[in-house]
């Protein structure tokens, strides 16, 4: 990796895009051929490159801050234009300083709420409405860490120490138990996927529905129906020992109009946090019905296994930028008004590598990524010699043609495993269900940042790709829908797997590249 020579390729970016934008005369709409440079290119390129450590995040900042002022003393009045270029593709946080936790959401139809304790949910993407609902636990004075507790990011960012502990395990258990709710006129199912006892506390991770009367009634500004109930609203718990536990909910749902269907996503957080050692948990729901979960249950254990890799950063996003691509959610945020910026994208990003020597001379991957760029674009070009990865060609082909599914009636499958580490994340799976939206997949993970925000923060790296093929041999990938933060380091993540899985799906193989290891693991999927 060279640093140097990071800083000057990008820095002669910014003076060759300086220069076409002041000789376009000032009405023009920005371009994003191969010949034009923007600001939202030169951003994202910078993105990348601090993504694999090739430069410092502030000095790339620095760079575009310098930009933008040597743009708006030659072309006054352009600066807006240039923040408008940058939106979605530039948040920075200075060296130093920890990243701030979101506090709204990206692109239409997106919310979020910040929860005490609890950290914040984001849910990207579409849908006729969408809600995020913080905890309803009561907040509780923070305390200084123990040495059993990881972390905070913000710890980690005033130090490039690791931390001289372990982190402390984690207690997964898949449930699959579905929940019938209702009151009154509604009725609904919660789905509990697993639960997950860990440094941040207790919680079930669950998906769900709820079909109401369309809502004629005024909601709480006194217009329009009312927000739907929260999951949480209809649980009580108690626990082998007698103890009784309250729920809150994290996460965010969907609804269609005047809110007569609503879907769920999240976790329902069990408070107080019990012991380690409860056997078993009777949820109750109104009405006195008891569903008992078992949380010592005997289960097979998915088959997991590592192959050691030797790929560069610069590989690795690489497969990442490809899978983006594959699935039409580029990553770092190419300007969706403008498709091509997606197919020009991996060009400025590989010229980008090459120059910081993140990539090696005899990788393979760039002409790959460049033919499946091409692809995409519509051009006819030859496969490269060295071939393409079997993955790729899989979504490329489903892709082509282009097969209508129907949307996927609301189903869930229990399936959970903690991987080993990648490149210091670490990773569980906690089930997977089926809904308006498609397949999502939940994750629970550490050390990564969720969002390709800039992973400025200490022990923090982007999320890794997943590739997961079926039973028919149909290879999938994932990108991000939501995601919830916690003041531990913690995060829970909610991919949506395109394609979308079959309810008769038995099982998936997974398999997730870092540069020094590839965790492969068999997932046994039991509908529900």
């Amino acid at each position: 990796m060279n640093r140097e020579r990071a800083e000057a390729h990008l820095r002669l970016l910014a003076e060759k895009g300086l220069r076409q934008v002041v000789a376009r005369p000032a009405p023009s709409p920005p371009d994003e051929g191969p010949a034009r440079w923007t600001p939202a290119r030169l951003a994202r390129v910078a993105q990348a490159l601090s993504s694999v450590h090739a430069m410092d995040a502030g000095i790339a900042e620095e760079i575009q801050d310098d930009f933008d002022l040597a743009l708006t003393v030659r072309q006054p009045g352009a600066l807006s234009q240039v923040s408008r270029g940058r939106v979605g593709a530039r948040r920075l946080v200075r060296p130093g300083h920890p990243r701030p936790r979101p506090t709204a959401a990206t692109g239409a139809g997106s919310a979020a709420a910040t929860g005490a304790g609890s950290g914040v949910f984001v849910r990207t993407g579409a849908g006729t409405s969408t809600y995020s609902f913080a905890t309803m636990s009561p907040p509780t004075p923070s305390q200084p860490p123990t040495p059993s507790q990881p972390p905070t990011p913000s710890q980690l960012s005033a130090s490039s120490q690791p931390p001289p502990v372990r982190p402390a395990p984690w207690r997964l258990v898949p449930v699959g138990r579905v929940i019938p709710i209702g009151d009154g006129d509604a009725r609904g199912e919660l789905c509990l996927l697993a639960f997950a006892q860990t440094a941040a506390g207790a919680r079930f991770i669950m998906a769900g529905w709820l079909d109401q009367p369309a809502g004629d009634e005024p909601g709480p500004s006194g217009g329009g129906p009312p927000h739907p109930l929260r999951p949480s609203q209809y649980l009580t718990a108690v626990d082998d020992q007698g103890t009784g536990y309250r729920f809150g909910f994290s996460g965010g749902g969907s609804s269609s109009d005047r809110h007569s269907h609503t879907e769920w996503e999240g976790a329902l957080e069990i408070h107080p946090d019990p012991p380690q050692q409860i056997r078993w948990l009777d949820v109750t729901v109104p009405g006195g019905s008891v569903t008992r979960i078992d949380l010592d249950p005997r289960i097979r254990v998915p088959e997991v296994s590592v192959i050691r890799t030797a790929l560069t950063p610069g590989e690795v996003l690489l497969d990442r930028i490809a899978a983006g691509l594959l699935v039409r959610e580029p990553v770092f945020a190419p300007d969706r008004h403008r498709p091509r910026s997606a197919t020009v994208l991996p060009g400025d990003i590989i010229a980008a590598l090459e120059a910081a020597e993140a990539l090696p001379r005899s990788s393979p991957v760039p002409g790959q990524l460049t033919w499946l760029s091409a692809k995409l674009a519509g051009d006819d070009v030859t496969v490269p010699p060295a071939g393409v990865p079997e993955p790729w060609l899989s979504l490329l082909a489903y892709r082509q043609r282009r097969p209508r599914r129907p949307a996927p009636a609301f189903c869930a499958a229990a399936v959970t495993v903690e991987l080993p580490e990648i490149d210091g994340s670490r990773f569980a799976i906690l089930g997977l269900f089926n809904g308006r939206d498609g397949t999502v997949a939940q994750l629970l993970a550490t050390g990564v940042a969720p969002d390709d925000d800039w992973p400025d923060i200490s022990g923090t790296g982007p999320m890794p790709t997943l590739w997961l093929r079926d039973h028919r041999d149909q290879w999938h990938t994932t990108r991000m829908q939501g995601f919830s933060s916690s003041d531990d380091g913690e995060v829970t993540l909610q991919l949506a797997i395109e394609p979308p899985l079959d309810r008769d799906t038995p099982w998936l193989e997974l398999r997730a590249t870092g540069q020094q290891e590839q965790v492969r693991a068999r997932l046994p999927l039991r509908w529900a």
